[in-house]
């Protein structure tokens, strides 16, 4: 009895094996194929982190692209990675910016609607949305410099209020400026008003 138990077993080891080579080649190459395109895609995604981080400034779209034809996939894939290494993340969404379509502005203005966004990474997404679409961010941006309640938020949107070129952001500093009371946000957005002169 032991010995056809212990065959049985033998049996069960050896059965897979034997039968391994009865996969079709076709299957075979599919799922190398797919392996190789992976490790290429996560060569690719380091790359364009090493760009991200190694820079003191932000690096141009021209470098990116020349880091990997999918620059623009891989910086958004790292721009919506919560579990990404902060900086990347920050100069991800920062980068998403050398690529000014719809698709960016409504996924860097709903990040900063979002209410489950932290303080921290909305002063990030300020200047971001305001270096990258400028004028047409303003209907965004405005409620964080005439309506939030945190004043830190308000002189991160005066900040980057500040840096849009024309009237239109001039004059919504200007109304800042006129209903602001809390005395350290008034200072702040006169003395971005001054830099802008």
């Amino acid at each position: 009895m032991k010995l056809w138990i212990v065959l049985i077993v033998i049996a069960l080891l050896v059965a897979p094996k034997a039968f391994a080579g009865d996969e079709p080649a076709a299957d075979i190459d599919e799922r190398d194929q797919a392996v190789t395109q992976s490790d290429e895609r996560a060569d690719e995604r380091e790359a364009i982190e090493v760009h991200l981080a190694h820079h003191h400034q932000l690096p141009d779209r021209e470098t990116l692209e020349k880091a990997s034809d999918n620059a623009r996939a891989i910086v958004f894939e790292i721009a919506r990675d919560d579990d990404a290494f902060l900086l990347h993340r920050q100069r991800a969404l920062k980068a998403l910016a050398l690529w000014p379509d719809d698709e960016v502005y409504e996924y860097l203005s709903e990040l900063l609607e979002d209410e489950a966004t932290e303080n921290g990474l909305r002063h990030h997404l300020l200047p971001v949305l305001a270096n990258g679409f400028g004028e047409d961010a303003l209907d965004d941006l405005s409620p964080y410099l005439l309506e939030n309640s945190d004043p830190q938020i308000r002189i991160s949107a005066a900040g980057a209020i500040a840096e849009i070129s024309g009237d239109n952001a001039g004059e919504l500093l200007d109304e800042a400026l006129e209903t602001e009371e809390h005395p350290l946000v008034e200072s702040r957005i006169e003395g971005f008003i001054d830099q802008r002169r």
